[in-house]
């Protein structure tokens, strides 16, 4: 018979998993695609023939053309920013890093439009912690942003044992951060 154990430490991960920012990300998106030109981040873009998918093409041929993202992307709200940046700059680092932390400070005009992804959030981390499980949440977000949205949710920093990624290049890297959150919350 096998035995399963209840887990010690549950990870989360904040952006569109507990709340909903999408809006916000959205609209800083289009702000930092305008500014492509000045940062020199157009002649930077994958060329459209090298992309991965033909829906990657079209993205980079859009974006290249309008400087903003096609309103079926928004509407459909399945695609992050790290995503498109990654589709917009395929392997040059160095334009994603400029992208994210151009993104960063657009994202400062927009980030107060949040709301719970479901109903009971709240609830249902204290049910978790009430069963001895420490939880944290991840994200690639500026820690004010993190503090300033958990407020506005009402969790509890300090109960929730969370943890801030700080990454603002490529986010993928997201095993650090739980290798980081293991090492702090079970040693």
């Amino acid at each position: 018979m096998r035995v399963v154990t209840s887990p010690k430490v549950i990870l989360f991960d904040w952006h569109a998993t507990l709340v909903d920012t999408l809006e916000a990300m959205y609209h800083a998106v289009d702000d930092t695609l305008l500014k492509f030109d000045e940062l020199g981040l157009l002649d930077r873009m994958t060329d459209p023939g090298k992309s991965k998918t033909l829906e990657d093409a079209k993205l980079v041929e859009y974006v290249r053309k309008y400087q903003k993202l096609h309103p079926k992307i928004k509407a459909d709200r399945k695609i992050s920013r790290t995503d498109i940046f990654e589709v917009l700059f395929d392997s040059d680092d160095e334009a994603k890093h400029i992208a994210h932390e151009e993104f960063n400070h657009c994202y400062r005009d927009h980030f107060g439009e949040i709301h719970p992804f479901e109903d009971g959030i709240e609830e249902m981390l204290d049910k978790l912690r009430q069963l001895g499980i420490k939880l944290g949440v991840m994200t690639n977000r500026s820690r004010g942003f993190l503090e300033y949205e958990i407020n506005v949710i009402h969790v509890d920093e300090n109960n929730s044992n969370l943890t801030d990624s700080g990454f603002y290049f490529w986010c993928r890297q997201i095993y650090n951060c739980i290798i980081r959150a293991a090492d702090k919350y079970l040693c």
